[in-house]
């Protein structure tokens, strides 16, 4: 991408309580008890300057929401020989309600995509994101 900025209005930040141990990684002092303590004693083996340097045929994986991921912040890199694949196509994507999203009725419940109080047209146009899918990746 050559840190260009994607435009994707359908990206919302939704805000979440400071976690020390995920919003200065690395860290340096044991905050959070969801770390594997056998990758935190490896991760303070792996800092330099105040940088994590991953070893060569690892890999970091991050979650693609980074407040609520539990990625290789919390349980350690992923070795290239357990990678069977790469992305070829987003097939699917739904739209998910979420805290930045318009309040929602008394008659849809938040995990009804579909909801039931609307004509069929309005869900089918609202429960996917439609520009999204078959989006080539690679």
């Amino acid at each position: 991408m050559n840190g260009a900025v994607l435009r994707e209005p359908y990206a919302a930040f939704e805000p979440a309580a400071g976690n020390p141990f995920r919003d200065d990684f690395p860290a340096t002092v044991y905050t959070d008890p969801e770390v594997d303590p056998l990758w935190w004693k490896q991760m303070q083996s792996l800092i330099r300057d105040g940088e994590l340097v991953v070893p060569e045929g690892e890999y970091f994986v991050l979650g693609d929401n980074r407040n609520h991921s539990k990625d290789s912040r919390f349980w350690g890199f992923v070795a290239r020989r357990q990678i069977v694949a790469r992305p070829l196509v987003i097939y699917f994507s739904l739209t998910r309600p979420s805290t930045t999203d318009v309040e929602q009725t008394t008659l849809q419940a938040a995990d009804d995509r579909l909801g039931h109080d609307r004509e069929i047209s309005s869900r089918l146009a609202g429960f996917a994101r439609w520009k999204r899918i078959f989006h080539v990746v690679h």
